[in-house]
């Protein structure tokens, strides 16, 4: 057998289980096919595992992306069920010691595609720059747009959905309610990732300031596409924006900024885990009900620094002004897969033991509401290869945690994961165990 077919074995064995999921969930094979630009007959095979005419990988990848199928992708097959969890990203960095996968997605782990990853001992260096040149006043109508110009009229639809939800008359573009809250603050649009290079250490993510109302409506008709609820001319739009190249056309969106924070624990450090409000309104917030590790933010454009939008999270949401004492760095740069909307991974370390954080995080009255619980897990290897593996909190790894509120936790029926959560528990992990004497 050729090294390029057993290269792609692991894939198409992917391919062939997505396509069962899709199938299980209502989608034909004629609709994959027309999303997938393939032959039904070719779908057919893959999922029968009979060969293919495929002269390389790149087709049966493709198909797991729109499948939203995201097992790990790289160019040598899966490692051996052995490994460390985080060994998807280690094998491919042996092959790129500068700590680059690229720009185009190469690694997924649940519903994260990895575009970036940090090198083993050195921070990542992510700079934002802002090309609104000033003028941020009308977000809806940016010329940058005229690329999603024939879904315009389902976008501001979408808009006025959100805004409704957030206590919003149509119109009202101060962002403020008929309380005076401001309740539609401006947030980082990404527009383009450009990578790290040889003259260049940092990464750079070119920004646009936005409405919430508007990033969350747009990204709303992605995720309704990415389910087959949306029309099917919205798919170009979502497939070309998956690597986020300057090249591609820019769509609205809502930098994220991904957060795991990493407790003391015996015997080893443990991860907080937070489980979403699932009380949220419809149209505001995301991925309801799910468990982070442990929180997201979204990017701000007062935030000068990836790292200001870490911090100003994690204060706001969990340790209040003792933020300040948390240890925090650039893990990795990564694209939601359901919603194709970028996001950056941080890694934060606090002295603070678990009840400690619980303690400030019931004292943040304005965003408590964010997270139903918390609860602290151990960075073990088989506790979080498990979770990974499940895609939830799984079975063993309850054992293992410790919940803020014992009665919550026992009441608590929702296991998922938040789709970058894997990724932050492989990173976390990972960070650990670079400590372990070797």
């Amino acid at each position: 057998m050729s090294h390029h077919a057993e290269s792609a074995r692991p894939i198409k064995d992917a391919v062939a289980r997505g396509i069962e999921h899709a199938q299980r969930e209502g989608v034909t094979l004629g609709t994959l096919a027309e999303r997938c630009k393939v032959s039904p007959t070719s779908l057919k095979n893959m999922r029968s595992g009979r060969p293919v005419r495929h002269d390389t990988a790149e087709a049966l990848e493709k198909v797991l992306r729109s499948l939203g199928f995201t097992e790990p992708i790289c160019e040598n097959p899966r490692p051996p069920g052995n490994l460390p969890p985080l060994a998807w990203l280690r094998q491919f960095r042996n092959a790129h010691p500068d700590g680059r996968v690229g720009v185009e997605p190469r690694v997924g782990i649940d519903g994260a595609l990895v575009l970036e990853v940090a090198s083993a001992g050195r921070e990542m260096s992510v700079l934002l720059t802002d090309e609104s040149d000033g003028d941020a006043s009308t977000s809806e109508h940016d010329p940058r747009w005229k690329p999603i110009a024939w879904v315009k009229d389902d976008w501001m639809r979408e808009i006025a959905n959100v805004e409704r939800a957030i206590g919003l008359k149509r119109g009202d573009s101060d962002g403020f309610d008929s309380s005076g809250q401001l309740v539609d603050r401006w947030k980082n649009c990404p527009l383009a990732l450009i990578p790290a290079s040889g003259d260049n250490p940092n990464h750079e993510i070119s920004c646009l300031p936005i409405r919430y109302s508007r990033g969350r409506a747009f990204l709303s008709l992605v995720e309704s596409s990415a389910a087959g609820r949306a029309p099917e001319s919205l798919w170009p739009t979502i497939a070309a924006g998956c690597d986020y190249k300057r090249t591609r056309p820019p769509h609205p969106g809502l930098l994220g900024a991904h957060v795991a924070l990493i407790v003391p624990g015996e015997p080893v450090p443990h991860i907080l885990l937070g489980q979403r409000t699932d009380a949220q309104r419809t149209n505001v917030g995301f991925a309801h009900g799910l468990w982070s590790a442990s929180f997201e933010e979204g990017v701000e454009p007062k935030d000068r620094t990836i790292i200001d939008a870490f911090r100003r999270g994690l204060r706001e949401e969990l340790l209040g002004d003792d933020a300040d004492g948390a240890i925090i760095r650039t893990m990795a740069i990564v694209v939601e897969q359901a919603l194709m909307n970028l996001s950056v991974v941080g890694l934060a370390e606090t002295r603070l033991g678990f009840f400690d954080v619980v303690e400030r995080w019931n004292d943040r009255e304005e965003h408590r509401g964010e997270h139903l619980q918390l609860v602290a897990m151990p960075l073990e290897d088989a506790t979080v290869r498990a979770c990974i593996e499940a895609r939830e909190i799984a079975p063993e790894a309850r054992r293992r945690c410790v919940p803020a509120s014992r009665v919550t936790w026992e009441q608590t029926n929702t296991w998922r994961l938040h789709p970058t959560s894997a990724v932050r528990l492989a990173l976390a992990l990972w960070a650990v165990n670079q400590r372990k004497p070797r």
